[in-house]
């Protein structure tokens, strides 16, 4: 599909929330949630910003293990 199917796809079916899945640097799956208002066709050039200092690795005052 392409970026602007999706958003059809989307809009078509009334898609409230989109979850964004993606590993961690231990290889721990993970995922975050956004309203669609802020998924477009733009995400999939632009990516998606998100707060990860709750992610093992990803925050100085978490540890690896």
């Amino acid at each position: 599909m392409t970026p602007k199917q999706v958003v059809e796809f989307v809009k078509a079916n009334d898609i409230k929330m989109i979850d964004f899945k993606f590993m961690d640097f231990v290889g721990i799956w993970q995922h975050f949630s956004v309203p669609v208002s802020e998924f477009g066709e733009d995400t999939f050039e632009e990516g998606q910003g998100f707060d990860g200092s709750s992610i093992r690795g990803w925050s100085r005052y978490m540890p690896l293990t």
